[in-house]
């Protein structure tokens, strides 16, 4: 979520440019909420030791991100996909993060939406 704080400062109309497959949903999740489980996995590490946890607290797809923004700041806000062309958005394209959102939830309880997370930090 942190990394779309770029899109943040924008006045009259924000453009996110970005190489992603419009409807294609992705995974995210706050620093802030990777740092309360990583807190809650260190107290708890006889629970978590050779254990993975893939990690996500949302999922949307970049159109609704950019609808995200325009609700919650009020300013007009549009997608304009590019193309994808590096490896790491391939990948986004093609599975990207696989997290089980509803157990992460019931673990982890307070995961931030994107709405509620965006929210707090701009205006």
């Amino acid at each position: 979520m942190d990394n779309l704080l770029h899109y943040a400062d924008a006045r009259g109309e924000r453009v996110m440019e970005l190489p992603v497959l419009p409807d294609r949903p992705m995974q995210f999740i706050a620093t802030d909420d990777i740092g309360r489980i990583a807190a809650e996995v260190i107290d708890h590490r006889d629970d978590y030791l050779g254990a993975e946890l893939e990690i996500a607290a949302d999922e949307l797809t970049f159109t609704e991100v950019a609808a995200t923004y325009e609700k919650v700041t009020g300013v007009p806000t549009r997608l304009v996909p590019l193309p994808v062309e590096e490896r790491l958005f391939e990948w986004f394209a093609e599975s990207g993060y696989q997290a089980d959102l509803a157990g992460l939830r019931e673990r982890f309880p307070g995961l931030l939406t994107f709405h509620d997370w965006l929210a707090q930090r701009v205006r």
